[in-house]
């Protein structure tokens, strides 16, 4: 279109003309708007000028490019211009038209403006325009590396616009005072670049992916967000960034609705506790199943512990490195999980990780470094408090108990001489420091696609000696052969090492049952760690100030630090995980994929209590050592068939998979060497080589057929159906198989009509679904007859023979849950709110227990399959975006509640009592009732202790509960249930549980410019936990140290008022409290923040060859706020036994870590 000013009082153009002009200007417009809806500004320019005038050349580039433009000047419209522009884009095109004319142009509002190059001086005094401008050009690519045409490209805080063409090239002049370029286009994420003194910019843009169109990894495929009909929970690569964990499992802690992670243990390398909705079994596995890039496994971590070492399971997940992954889904309801079968009963999370993009090649590299500290102490008594409290004991005794020969241990001097002595908890924990690092190569072309990676990790323990390494690589490989054939792989080789602390009643050892983290609260305060005349490592007697009724055992009680220096307990696994894939076209809509994949790992074991641990000197060193390896072969092969017909969409999906597992371990013991030198390598050579567990080989495999279809009418109406028919070894011969079907149904509410009008819902779905699931973590074997060598004697003569320890049981069959979901998913405000609500109800039948029989069958039990519980609850799950622009503010909460509940125990009594454990000479701690959840607390109420001897006298018998003939005054009181004046085996009830009511987490986001900072918390609300660090700390001075709180003790040489005051009983005669007592017991509610971090990225002021740099703070678990006395509250010391839930005993405290870090990408 040609515009021409008015010059010297006369009109250029007059009426007639200017009609002609507005008729072609309305015509040319509606061609232009069409272009653009069918193309874009996509042409490249051709034209072929020869003495041409200006106006005619640029409407031939108008009808090319589709840009509008404007002469401005009489002399520009009678111009003319020879020009040869073959298929340029339109900036090289403008240049070549008007390079040797002394003309400049400009791109406003998708106008062209071309202008004489003096012009400038004219507008700068009638137009306010900058004094200079300057030409930046560039390009425009999306994540993929493909050009982006159409992209607007303005100077912020100017009115200056151009736009890209075709292949994504730009040119804009902008004032000189102009520093910054905005990048917008549909669809698209705004961007921003920094010019400084560049004059070439270009910019790579990321998809503005709506919240629906989201893409989610479900079993044997992806879906739509908007598409989903389950219950499915997702984090993203960004959502584990901010976190900064070691390990995958971790990232979920307070991130997921209606999952809840436990970190039972501080070791690093050590696994977590996830419950999914809930356990559903009592004594089968209850830990999720993990899908990692299709390939299902377990991180129950049988094959990486051999039964050689003393110390917690390590994760057999660490093997993954959070950096590699791009996406975590847990897959919740049945909807979601049935297409596993019998492996889908305790939730599934798919773990997918990153892979090449063609056309966008990569270079990433991340670093953190960092230290670790203890996040809590127990205030213990220092080296006076202990002495004094020492004499109070043998004072007792010879005052009260009328012994004689008994005398105070220390002086009024030597006891003002102690000072503080030994703090045994700061000896034992130190300041640990950690460093990770990472580095990834991505990138390809449209024929392959690659994704290399390598890790390092070093985590050295807070508790002396402990640490962990891990070595990792991952290659992800994509090719095209040909038109329709795919083929890739998946493969990631790890290492890791790591030196155990001995910790828990799993590191239980003669002369001390809870590790090296409880005997520093026992140990005594006045000993020094190593004695100064012989610099050798002191130790303790349990027979110093000698307790009535205690043990009297001749061992030394170990030095902790000499236990965590000296002795040895080390664990390497080597892990390698490959799956090859293979998808083709044999049609349109009809894929078909096949993969092969293998698991391999090998741990090994080895661990030396060298003679300087005391307890092992008599013996000459104790050496344990094993090996586990094992082996899993799976192939899988699906069709999917996908057709879309009018209102209708319809994806098919069938499948047959098959897996085998095979794991073999040995562990032996020796001891009585010569001497210390070659440690466990010297097993064979002592007095005592013993083959403690044989050489023993289990295998299990599983067959599988299964069927899914989605069908979607109008984008509104969604089912989902699926099977699976799951064939397994581990189960009897007439119950191998079993089906596993689910159905669901989702209507998009925000598609009607009714409540688009309303104009509130970005999203408004209803979800519903039901099916079965099963449980196949049983053990393997267990249907068959077992059988054990012996020495028996016949006719007075001895012979090696067999006897049954196990009848068979073919009808054994899979632990099944049915699960119903109703859920809810609504988007307000153009998706400023989203929220997610989830109503289930999950029953379990089968449960596998012990069930008495007649003893005439030979035996008194059989497994069998009788048991049933419930779990129903509801998860919320909320996200807004606060504020956007410079700052953009979003905020996230979730949270869940769970209800458990024994329905059967498959007999006539209703209650089960568990005794499987010996921390209180095998007294119950856990019951089992019908009715009533899992995770209850067995024991003894109380009420405060006596005041006096005479009120002592006056209470119910309480021998039989507390085994102490004295009944005096500063004795716990224990609570006469039933009222029949003794308080025995008929008074026990429940004292606490461990199973929380609430559990969740919210997290929040606050980015400015460059800046941006991230933080999580996680809390757990009602859950209890039993203290028996507590408890060993109420045993009696003399053997053990105190609390701090015992300065306030109740003391027979108080006054009535004191003692009225006490803060704690007496422990001068501990048998009153060596019992399990809801005095142990302590509520373990906690609020904490999970991870902080603030991150910085830096502007363009850089090298160009570096894409981003960002550098960042963080620190996990800074905060927690508790009740709970102990080390940490989050802590379950049978890490996945639903026996043992909320147990602490000289467990590995949690650890704060503080990290600073950087990243760059090439």
């Amino acid at each position: 279109m040609i515009f021409c000013s008015c010059v010297k009082g006369h009109f250029w153009l007059l009426t007639n003309r200017l009609l002609l002009i507005m008729k072609l200007a309305v015509f040319l417009t509606l061609i232009t708007v069409l272009k653009v809806a069918a193309g874009g500004y996509a042409q490249t320019i051709t034209l072929k000028a020869q003495n041409m005038t200006l106006p005619t050349a640029m409407e031939r580039i108008q009808a090319q490019s589709g840009y509008l433009f404007f002469l401005k000047g009489e002399k520009l419209a009678k111009m003319k211009v020879t020009a040869h522009i073959k298929e340029a884009a339109l900036p090289e095109a403008l240049d070549l038209l008007t390079k040797d004319m002394g003309l400049e142009w400009i791109i406003k509002d998708r106008t062209i403006i071309i202008r004489s190059g003096r012009q400038r001086a004219i507008e700068k005094n009638t137009e306010n325009l900058s004094v200079q401008e300057r030409v930046v050009v560039g390009k425009v690519v999306d994540e993929t590396g493909g050009p982006l045409e159409g992209v607007t490209v303005t100077v912020k805080g100017y009115a200056t616009a151009t736009t890209t063409d075709a292949e994504g090239n730009y040119r804009i002049t902008l004032p000189n005072d102009g520093n910054i370029l905005i990048f917008s286009i549909v669809g698209f994420e705004a961007h921003e670049e920094t010019i400084g003194n560049h004059g070439r910019i270009n910019a790579s843009l990321k998809a503005s992916v709506s919240d629906l169109d989201e893409v989610i990894v479900v079993g044997y495929g992806t879906q739509r967000k908007g598409d989903l009909t389950g219950a499915i929970s997702s984090m993203t690569a960004d959502d584990i960034k901010q976190t900064q964990v070691l390990s995958p499992d971790q990232a979920l802690q307070g991130k997921a609705a209606g999952v809840e992670v436990t970190q039972t243990s501080g070791q690093p390398g050590a696994s977590s506790r996830i419950r999914i909705r809930g356990g559903n079994s009592i004594s089968a596995g209850n830990e999720p199943l993990y899908v990692i890039d299709g390939f299902p496994i377990y991180n129950n971590n049988s094959a990486s512990n051999t039964g050689a070492g003393r110390a917690p399971s390590l994760n057999a997940l660490a093997a993954i490195n959070p950096s590699d992954i791009v996406s975590m889904e847990i897959l919740k309801d049945a909807s979601a999980t049935a297409i596993y079968g019998s492996r889908g009963a305790n939730g599934v999370v798919m773990i997918t990780t990153k892979r090449g993009k063609a056309g966008v090649n990569n270079v990433a590299f991340e670093s953190s470094f960092g230290v670790q500290k203890v996040r809590h102490t127990i205030p213990m008594l220092n080296a006076r408090e202990y002495a004094s409290f020492e004499n109070e004991i043998f004072l007792y005794q010879r005052d009260i108990l009328k012994q004689s020969n008994r005398v105070p241990v220390y002086t009024d001097e030597q006891i003002a001489s102690l000072g503080e002595g030994t703090n045994w908890q700061n000896e034992l924990f130190r300041t640990a420091p950690i460093q990770n690092y990472h580095i990834a190569f991505s990138g390809g072309d449209d024929n392959m696609q690659y994704a290399l990676t390598g890790g390092y990790t070093d985590q050295q323990g807070i508790i002396l000696n402990s640490d962990y390494k891990r070595y990792s690589t991952r290659l992800n490989l994509d090719r095209k052969v040909g038109k329709r054939v795919k083929i890739g792989n998946s493969s990631t080789l790890s290492l890791t090492t790591s030196d155990l602390a001995f910790t828990g009643a799993a590191a239980s050892v003669q002369g001390g049952n809870t590790g090296v983290v409880g005997v520093a609260l026992h140990f005594n305060p006045i000993n020094p760690v190593r004695d100064p005349a012989t610099h050798e490592y002191t130790f303790q007697d349990y027979n110093i100030g000698e307790v009535p009724g205690a043990q009297n055992r001749n061992v030394p009680f170990y030095n902790p630090v000499a236990m965590a220096m000296e002795a040895t307990n080390q664990s390497n696994t080597f892990r390698a995980l490959n799956n090859l894939y293979a998808e083709i076209d044999l049609m349109k809509n009809l894929t078909f994929r096949t993969s092969l994949g293998a698991d391999y790992m090998t741990t090994k074991q080895k661990n030396y209590m060298p003679r300087s641990i005391r307890f092992a000197e008599p013996v000459g060193g104790q050496a344990r050592m094993g090996q586990a390896q094992s082996l899993s072969w799976l192939n899988e092969n699906t069709l999917t068939y996908k057709i879309a017909f009018g209102d209708h969409q319809l994806d098919l999906l069938g499948g047959y998979t098959a897996q085998s597992y095979r794991r073999e371990n040995f562990w032996v013991y020796d001891e009585g060497f010569v001497n210390d030198f070659l440690e466990e390598n010297n097993i064979g050579t002592g007095s005592r080589t013993v083959l403690l567990n044989r050489p023993s080989v289990s295998e299990w495999g599983l067959l599988s057929y299964l069927i899914r279809a989605n069908y979607n009418l109008k984008d509104r109406y969604l089912v989902t159906v699926s099977a699976r028919y799951d064939g397994s070894s581990r189960f009897g011969k007439d119950n191998k198989w079993g089906f596993f079907p689910s159905a669901a149904f989702a209507w998009k509410l925000s598609e009607e009509a009714f409540i688009k009008s309303l104009n509130l819902f970005s999203q408004l779905k209803l979800r519903a679904s039901y099916g079965m699931t099963g449980n196949q973590e049983i053990g393997v074997y267990q249907s068959l007859a077992q059988l054990t060598n012996g020495v028996y004697t016949l006719d007075e003569t001895n012979a090696n023979g067999y006897s049954p320890v196990r009848i068979a049981n073919p009808d054994l069959r899979w632990e099944s849950t049915s699960q119903l979901d109703i859920g809810i998913d609504a988007g307000f405000w153009d998706g400023r709110v989203s929220l997610t609500a989830d109503y289930y109800l999950k029953n379990t039948k089968d449960l596998l227990l012990n069930v008495q029989i007649p003893s005439s069958s030979g035996f008194t039990t059989s497994l069998q399959n009788v048991g049933s519980l419930q779990n129903k609850g509801f998860e919320f799950y909320v996200n807004t975006v606060i504020l956007q622009g410079d700052i953009a503010w979003d905020f996230s909460v979730n949270f869940s509640t769970n209800r458990n509940r024994i329905m059967n125990l498959g007999r006539e009594e209703q209650r089960l009592i568990y005794t499987d454990w010996n921390v209180l000479k095998g007294q119950p701690a856990s019951l089992l009732e019908v009715g009533q959840p899992i995770g209850r607390f067995i024991g003894w109420k109380t009420n405060g202790w006596f005041l006096t001897d005479e009120e002592a006298a006056l209470a119910p018998d309480q021998t039989p509960a507390d085994q102490n003939p004295l009944q005096l005054g500063g004795n716990i009181r224990y609570v006469d249930i039933n009222g029949d004046n003794v308080v025995n085996d008929e008074d026990r009830t429940v004292i606490g549980h461990a199973l929380p009511d609430w559990t969740g987490g919210f997290s929040t986001s606050i980015g400015y410019k460059g800046f941006q900072l991230n933080t999580a918390w996680a809390f757990s609300y009602g859950n209890d936990v039993m203290n028996f660090n507590k408890l060993e700390n109420h045993f009696g001075i003399g053997r053990y140290n105190a609390s701090k709180n015992f300065n306030k003790r109740w003391s027979y040489m108080n006054t009535p008022e004191e003692n009225r005051n006490a803060t704690a009983p007496t422990v001068l005669d501990s048998r009153n409290l060596f019992s399990v007592i809801d005095y142990w017991v302590e509520d373990a509610s906690y609020l904490r923040m999970r991870s902080v971090t603030l991150s910085y990225t830096l502007p363009q002021l850089k090298p160009p060859f570096i894409k981003s740099a960002q550098v960042y703070i963080s620190g996990q678990n800074l905060l927690t706020f508790t009740n709970y006395t102990g080390f940490d509250p989050e802590v379950s010391l049978g890490e996945q036994d639903n026996l043992l839930l909320g147990f602490d005993y000289g467990s590995y405290p949690s650890a704060k870590t503080y990290m600073v870090g950087l990243r760059f990408d090439f």
